[in-house]
């Protein structure tokens, strides 16, 4: 059995201002036209499908437009959760009509879980669906006043399934999961949810899965043998530059060992992040990459006018700016006493201000300009 498996595509997202939802609907595309080729049983969404519980009506527009084209033109069946992102509530509307369509949506947490059953040649393959919630959550709704994280939370849910061990188990979660042999990766764009440790998840609770769908973290990582995130569809803040986007075709064989490949997923933009000079930026511009979305650090030394309006003139998408500039390790002393001062001439002083700023003293040149300057003022 083949699935591919994707998560994080938070549509309506707002990055810096701009609105990223012409991306997702190029990235969404491509995941089409995966479908297309590798024909899988089933496409699985592990959370964070918009970006906000309350989603503008343009993303619930892409979303609908994504899933009918999935459903009904490709004929393949959907297995979506909700993620920390989501509105849970608003993702379950018509869940039992949608079923119907081969779309099931898990947003609610419940002690049942949403449990779908695909078939191929080697027996069935059970889906358990297991949206994000809080440990208030869980607590409530097992009724046990022990679950007191997240980790407990999961702990005890999957507890109480009846897994049938002997069959193929694949689990559809969001949580920030730890393994024992690498750290977790993660991005400034996701939420934390593991605030003093109540939020991770140890892969222990999985035992009993032959692999774990996981969304939540946005870059592509394997907690465990069984356990994978996708990653997200684009990159979505400046800690995500050097990531390689892609959605995850599984093949699950009939003893249960899954294999993986990665599908690329190639940005309608890039994002960016570049350093340098305000002048070599601007003179190195590309055709094919200027529209990309760009994070830029000036180096430049000395004064730059306007550095925004000049980079946007060229790079329209420029996310953020900022200036990298040495600043010398006295440049908060104030050991000058006023008395000193009152004996210092100009020069002196700009000589110990430049000292102070660069941990250097100041050239003949800059020394002279600074006198032409004082001359000029004063005449």
């Amino acid at each position: 059995m083949k699935f591919i498996h994707t998560a994080d595509l938070h549509l309506g997202k707002i990055v810096n201002g701009y609105s990223m939802l012409e991306d997702q609907v190029h990235a969404l595309d491509q995941i089409k036209a995966y479908i297309e080729v590798h024909q899988p049983d089933a496409l699985i969404i592990a959370g964070d499908i918009y970006d906000r519980a309350q989603p503008p009506a343009s993303a619930i527009r892409v979303y609908n437009a994504f899933l009918a084209d999935v459903l009904m033109r490709l004929k393949t069946p959907v297995l979506a959760i909700a993620g920390n992102h989501d509105g849970a509530e608003f993702l379950e509307f018509g869940r039992l009509v949608l079923e119907a369509g081969n779309y099931y949506v898990s947003g609610r947490f419940s002690q049942e879980p949403v449990k779908v059953i695909l078939e191929d040649v080697a027996g069935v393959v059970n889906f358990y669906l297991l949206p994000f919630a809080d440990h208030e959550v869980m607590r409530h709704v097992l009724e046990d006043d022990e679950v007191k994280s997240i980790a407990d939370g999961v702990g005890k849910a999957i507890d109480g399934w009846n897994i049938a061990k002997n069959e193929r188990n694949v689990l559809i979660g969001h949580n920030f999961v730890i393994g024992s042999s690498s750290e977790a990766i993660e991005s400034d764009s996701e939420k934390t949810i593991h605030v003093g440790g109540k939020g991770a998840v140890s892969v222990g609770c999985f035992g009993d899965f032959d692999y774990v769908a996981l969304g939540h973290l946005h870059k592509v990582q394997n907690p465990s043998e069984i356990a994978h995130y996708s990653g997200s569809i684009l990159k979505y803040s400046q800690s995500e530059v050097t990531h390689e986007k892609s959605v995850t075709l599984v093949e699950i064989d009939a003893d249960g060992t899954c294999e993986k490949a990665l599908l690329p997923l190639v940005p309608l933009r890039d994002m960016r992040h570049v350093k340098g000079e305000l002048a070599d930026i601007l003179s190195e511009v590309n055709d094919d990459t200027h529209l990309d979305y760009l994070h830029v650090t000036l180096t430049d030394t000395g004064a730059v006018a306007f550095p925004m309006a000049k980079l946007r003139n060229i790079y329209p998408n420029v996310m953020t700016l900022r200036l990298d500039r040495h600043i010398g390790k006295n440049a908060f002393d104030n050991t000058i006493s006023n008395e000193q001062r009152e004996n210092m001439t100009p020069r002196d002083m700009f000589a110990k201000f430049y000292e102070t700023q660069k941990d250097a003293s100041p050239s003949k040149e800059s020394l002279a300009y600074f006198e032409h300057i004082i001359k000029e003022l004063k005449d």
